[in-house]
């Protein structure tokens, strides 16, 4: 099998810049959000429609983006 159509946007969750990719193999749909910077997949969502597979996708990175913290790196202050 293999991948159809297949769909990659840039957008942002919790604060955070995520590349979404979206994409269906056979009958499952897979929504795929990673971390911009550094291309780690922070959640996926596998589902039989393309909506569930979003909707459960970006409640879990939402959930987990939302308890990561952000540290201001100054350097040399």
């Amino acid at each position: 099998m293999r991948a159809e159509n297949w769909e990659r946007s840039q957008t942002e969750v919790a604060g955070w810049p995520v590349t979404v990719t979206a994409y269906r193999i056979g009958d499952k749909y897979i929504t795929e959000i990673a971390s911009t910077d550094s291309g780690a997949c922070v959640a996926r969502g596998i589902a039989e429609s393309a909506d569930e597979s979003r909707k459960g996708a970006f409640e879990t990175a939402s959930r987990r983006l939302e308890r990561t913290r952000h540290f201001d790196l100054t350097i040399g202050g």
